[in-house]
């Protein structure tokens, strides 16, 4: 009866280079590591790879909004918040969180559409009023001085 580890054999790699018999906790005892080190290596580059996917996001994020509020009038400015600009509290099923200083309900609301097709990813936006006070860490990512119509 072949084992899993059989075919390894045949090809050079084998039960000695898995770490005699080929169980992980033995790999582990070769090479010197613990469980708790071996754990703490693998979260950091959890953590690690985690980040740089913030990082990717919050540059597609930033281009993505100088874009689209460009063909926005009414938005002035927006920001971004939470958890996109926070290393080690992004997520994959994080959304991006916006908020904008605009012209009109309608305009927030017309820019939000936008951006949410652009990037294919939740977005959350609330009027600059609302968080301004509530949110730390924040980063503006596009600014006008005003809108055409001198609001």
């Amino acid at each position: 009866m072949l084992t899993a580890l059989e075919p390894h054999d045949k090809i050079g790699a084998g039960k000695s280079a898995l770490g005699g018999d080929g169980h992980p906790r033995t790999r582990l005892m070769a090479t010197g590591r613990t469980a708790r080190q071996y754990y703490e290596e693998r979260e950091a580059r959890r953590r690690e790879r985690r980040e740089e996917e913030r990082r990717r996001w919050l540059q597609r994020v930033r281009e993505a909004v100088s874009e689209v509020a460009r063909r926005h009038a009414g938005v002035r400015r927006v920001y971004l918040f939470g958890s996109l600009t926070r290393p080690g509290r992004f997520r994959t099923d994080s959304d991006i969180d916006v908020a904008v200083e605009s012209d009109s309900p309608e305009a927030e609301s017309a820019f939000w559409r936008e951006l949410e097709h652009a990037l294919g990813r939740e977005v959350d936006v609330r009027p600059w009023s609302e968080v301004a006070g509530l949110v730390s860490g924040w980063e503006e990512v596009y600014g006008r001085e005003s809108s055409p119509s001198g609001k």
